[in-house]
C-alpha cells in the first residue's frame, strides 16, 4: 500500500485505525462498533462502509476514488467519486 501512496498520492485509510479512532471519540457509531467488538463479533460490512464514508466526508476526500480491500473478496468495494 505504501508504494501506491508514494507513487500516486493515494490516501491510505487503515480500517483498524479507523475503528480504534472512532471508538475513542465516543460517538454513536463508535459505541456501536465497540459493542460489536466486545461481543467478539466482526464489524459488519455496513458499519465499515459507513465508517469509511464518514472519514471521506470529514476529510474532504470527495471527488477521489477509494478502494476498500478486505481479506475476503466479498467485502471489497470501490467507491467512485465519493
Amino acid at each position: 500500500m505504501c508504494y501506491l501512496v508514494k507513487k500516486y498520492g493515494f490516501i491510505h485509510l487503515s480500517t483498524g485505525d479507523l475503528l480504534r479512532d472512532e471508538i475513542k471519540t465516543g460517538s454513536q457509531l463508535g459505541k456501536e462498533i465497540d459493542a460489536v467488538i466486545k461481543e467478539g463479533k466482526l464489524v459488519s460490512s455496513e458499519l465499515m462502509v459507513r465508517l469509511v464514508q464518514e472519514k471521506i466526508e470529514r476529510n474532504n476526500y470527495a471527488g477521489k476514488y477509494c478502494l476498500m480491500a478486505s481479506r475476503e473478496a466479498k467485502r471489497t468495494w470501490m467507491f467512485g467519486s465519493v
